[in-house]
């Protein structure tokens, strides 16, 4: 509001803003290029998937089912429903929980800092995923165990899981 000098109010803002993801997520993102092939191999070679997301789940779940995906996951975990967001590891915990994995057998796919440092701290082996938003590539890029600048070079995340 400040920042751009808007006479609207924060709830008028925000909805706005919110309006504006919903739309994005319901009727337009496509998965990153790559992303099904791998998702396919992942489910075929039995490695269970779930989402853990500051999304709300109505918007991922209609974005998954538009882009055939749904099936991939056993289950989605959001911030607002863990009560967290991704600068505690309570989503993450929740996820591995939900699969009666530990750390040794679990692994985060992030793209945001934030999260990538939140998870690093609790353990989790982590792939840093690049993303254009987020400008800190490179530090990105030394915290994770594997980086991946996009789901057609996964090479270095099967090397990783095979060893």
């Amino acid at each position: 509001k400040q920042e751009y000098n808007l006479s609207l109010s924060i709830e008028e803002i925000m909805r706005g803003i919110n309006q504006t993801i919903e739309h994005f997520y319901i009727h337009e993102v496509l998965p990153k290029p790559g992303v099904a092939d791998f998702l396919k191999r992942m489910h075929k070679d039995g490695i269970s998937m779930c989402i853990a997301t500051a999304s709300d789940r109505y918007q991922i779940e209609a974005a998954l089912s538009r882009c055939g995906m749904e099936h991939y996951f056993e289950a989605i975990f959001t911030c607002s429903e863990v009560g967290y967001g991704k600068d505690e590891p309570v989503i993450f915990q929740k996820a591995m929980e939900h699969f009666g994995a530990d750390r040794s057998s679990a692994i985060v796919f992030e793209d945001a800092i934030h999260a990538i440092q939140t998870a690093k701290a609790d353990g989790f082996a982590v792939v840093a995923v690049f993303d254009s938003s987020e400008k800190r590539q490179a530090e990105i890029r030394n915290l994770a165990d594997c980086y991946i600048t996009d789901f057609e070079h996964t090479e270095e995340f099967w090397h990783l899981i095979s060893v």
